[in-house]
């Protein structure tokens, strides 16, 4: 029996790297064209994605949808809440940043890569990491993928926008228990990169997100399960305004950037615009995956 699990797992991952090198999504997985968002649809123009904006709950037909002058792009690359007003004057000063989302749209699964520059942003790198093993997407593999590069102003004094979006097959992030996905660069010649954190719980496709980047919460070392899926749920999701907030710690170093987590506290917590879910507290102790991009950078 144990043999079997091993080569079914196996198996698994051998399919789920052929659809995410290759951008093969074999029949069988095809996935139904129902969803309301149109992939790289942006209608305010603002760099997210009108479906990525469904998952934040911002406006997509207003670039600013706080009205404080700040685009929603500006405030998630200066680390403030887009849905709360914020005093210009009162910003720390800017710096060169380089942040990670997603979401699906139907077969889709998309990345947005988002950063704030005074010159340009190059040699971004992307990598994955799943339990057995860390690697690099060869740039030739990024290359056949499908993809879209926008530049935008920002009325942040002598700094502009990038966004630079990629597809892969939803099916091979899904393959996946957990996965992360990893990126780094060079903005204005300094190295910044950021990641994201894939579960699949109940086959829903989940990220979690630090806590940090909501202004109106105010978490240590945590984060919470979002779906990622802009009409997505959770699974059987209990009480809106509530989040699975989960505390991670670190148990093992695997070498080559990947670190594996487990999760050392998981409860329901109020979180504007989300849901929890009955299963909560039931993934203490269930491990995450993610990749190491302080070291990453340092090298």
């Amino acid at each position: 029996m144990e043999l079997r699990s091993s080569l079914i797992t196996s198996s698994t991952i051998v399919v789920a790297l052929l659809a995410l090198f290759y951008g093969q999504l074999p029949q069988s997985e095809l996935i139904a064209n129902s969803s309301a968002f149109v992939t790289f649809s942006d209608v305010d123009n603002d760099g997210l994605d009108d479906a990525l904006e469904a998952r934040w709950g911002t406006s997509d037909i207003s670039a600013d949808s706080d009205g404080d002058l700040l685009t929603d792009l500006d405030e998630v690359l200066l680390g403030t809440d887009p849905l709360e007003f914020d005093d210009l004057v009162r910003l720390d000063p800017p710096q060169a940043t380089m942040k990670i989302d997603s979401y699906v749209c139907d077969a889709d699964l998309v990345i947005e890569i988002m950063t704030l520059q005074q010159v340009s942003t190059n040699n971004i790198r992307v990598y994955w990491a799943d339990k057995y093993g860390f690697h690099e997407v060869p740039r030739n593999t990024l290359q056949r993928l499908r993809a879209e590069r926008v530049s935008f102003s920002s009325i942040i004094p002598g700094y502009s926008t990038q966004v630079t979006k990629i597809v892969l097959p939803r099916y091979a992030i899904e393959a996946f228990d957990t996965l992360a996905i990893g990126i780094e660069g060079f903005t204005d010649g300094t190295p910044v990169g950021d990641q994201i954190r894939f579960s699949l719980m109940n086959d829903e496709l989940m990220e979690w997100r630090a806590t940090s980047v909501f202004s109106r919460y105010s978490g240590n070392g945590g984060g919470g399960l979002f779906p990622v899926d802009p009409h997505g749920s959770m699974p059987d999701e209990i009480t809106p305004g509530e989040v699975c907030i989960q505390t991670l710690q670190e148990v093992a170093s695997l070498g080559a950037g990947q670190k594996l987590y487990q999760v050392s506290d998981s409860y329901c917590d109020y979180l504007p615009a989300a849901n929890c879910f009955v299963g909560c507290g039931a993934s203490l102790g269930d491990t995450i995956v993610g990749i190491d991009i302080i070291g990453l950078l340092a090298n």
